[in-house]
């Protein structure tokens, strides 16, 4: 999807890793956001004879992306979609994503643990459907509860830069919240940039990913209530046991879903800070 999020940097490291083991060699490209960029790298990819393509898709419901598993498919190369699943996942060999529904379900079954009520703000990614999974996962568990409101939401593609802009703008239009809602780690480091500006210091904060960077901050800082972590190190190791399976014209699962775990400020202590799990 991009490589300035560190999670995406460390599945590739991973599979880099696992391909220098295995006498391997991986061809990196970042689409930036662009599902554009990414149907042209995809074909470039297969021009330059990949066996198997390992693909972050930028937008889950793009067809060009779609299409582009097809014409992968059709030229005997195998896909591996990772981390957000296709809509249309009829040309890809397998899927594998945490288990993004049920990230939401922890950071909302916690949060009604944690407080009796909440006017939530949401950031989303409307984009990734690992990311709308992680909403939905969080809003169904709320229905039918009237003391857990959701006062606005704000798509910010799960970038930092963009999470505080849009929380900015929504900080301007003085709808009172008391909780966050995060699709990811660094949409949360935009938040909580523009409730520093405010010197906001009472948003109770959840969020999906477990990144270094958000569990140092979560150890020092009381309002980050629940991360749901996944792994990235697990999926990219399973990615390239895939991709070494399919290689071997060997079966793989059409989906492996990863688990996800709670990190709480009662458990926060005892996490490793410095990496992902």
């Amino acid at each position: 999807m991009t490589l300035n999020n560190n999670f995406y940097k460390t599945i590739n490291d991973e599979i880099k890793k696992q391909a220098v083991i295995h006498q391997g060699v991986v061809l990196t490209r970042d689409p930036a956001l662009s599902a554009s960029r990414q149907v042209t790298q995809i074909h470039e990819l297969i021009e330059e004879g990949v066996n198997v393509l390992i693909i972050n898709p930028v937008d889950g419901h793009n067809k060009k992306i779609q299409q582009a598993m097809a014409y992968a498919k059709n030229h005997d190369v195998h896909t591996i979609v990772i981390d957000t699943p296709l809509s249309d996942s009829r040309y890809v060999d397998t899927t594998i994503v945490s288990n993004n529904y049920q990230a939401g379900v922890l950071c909302a079954k916690n949060m009604m643990k944690n407080q009796s009520s909440a006017k939530i703000f949401l950031l989303e990614h409307k984009q990734a459907l690992s990311a709308v999974d992680r909403i939905r996962g969080f809003t169904d568990t709320i229905k039918g509860h009237k003391h857990y409101r959701i006062v606005g939401r704000r798509n910010c593609l799960g970038q930092t830069d963009l999470a505080m802009a849009e929380t900015q703008k929504f900080l301007k239009k003085k709808i009172a919240f008391n909780t966050l809602m995060s699709l990811n780690d660094p949409a949360t480091l935009g938040a909580l940039a523009a409730f520093e500006e405010r010197h906001l210091q009472h948003i109770a904060i959840y969020s999906v990913d477990g990144s270094p960077e958000l569990k140092k901050i979560m150890s020092d800082m009381s309002v980050i209530q629940t991360i749901a972590a996944q792994s990235p190190l697990t999926m990219a190791k399973r990615a390239f046991a895939c991709a070494l399976q399919l290689y071997h014209h060997q079966h793989v699962k059409a989906e492996i879903v990863i688990p996800v775990t709670a990190i709480t400020q009662h458990n926060i202590n005892n996490q490793e800070l410095t990496g992902w799990s």
